[in-house]
C-alpha cells in the first residue's frame, strides 16, 4: 500500500515517527525507491530530556495530565522535524500512531499544509 501511495501521488518524502536504531518496512520502501526518509520522532536521549518516560502510554505512574504533555511534546518535534527534512519537496507521507494523528494533521493545517489522513486499520 504505502508503495502505490508513494508513486501514485509523487511522494518526494517519507517522514515516521519510529523506533531508532530499528530499520521500518518504510525506511527499506524509500531506500529503493530513492525517496527521501527521516525518523521524526524524538530520540531516546531527547525523551529523556524532557522528562518523557519509555512506554509512557502505559506507565500507571503517570498522570493523565503529564501523559497529555508528553504527547504534546512529541507531536510538535515531529511537526517539526518532518517540516526540517522535508524542505520544499512537494508530497509527503508522514507514518505516525494513531494517537498522533488529529494532532499532527492539525498543526499542519494551521501552518497552511493541504492534509488528508488515513488510518491502516479502517
Amino acid at each position: 500500500m504505502l508503495i502505490q501511495e508513494i508513486r501514485q501521488r509523487g511522494v518526494d518524502f517519507v517522514g515516521e515517527a519510529a523506533h531508532y536504531g530499528e530499520e521500518t518496512i518504510a525506511a527499506r520502501l524509500c531506500g529503493l525507491e530513492h525517496i527521501l526518509y527521516a525518523n521524526i520522532d524524538m530520540t531516546p536521549q531527547e525523551r529523556e530530556s524532557r522528562k518523557i518516560p519509555p512506554g509512557q502510554d502505559d506507565d500507571p505512574n503517570l498522570s493523565e495530565e503529564d501523559r497529555n504533555r508528553c504527547h504534546h511534546q512529541r507531536e510538535e518535534q515531529m511537526c517539526k522535524r518532518a517540516l526540517s527534512h522535508a524542505g520544499e519537496k512537494h508530497s509527503a507521507v508522514l507514518i505516525c500512531g494513531r494517537l498522533h494523528i488529529t494532532a499532527i494533521s492539525s498543526r499542519l493545517m494551521q501552518l497552511s499544509h493541504s492534509v488528508e489522513t488515513a488510518d491502516l486499520q479502517d
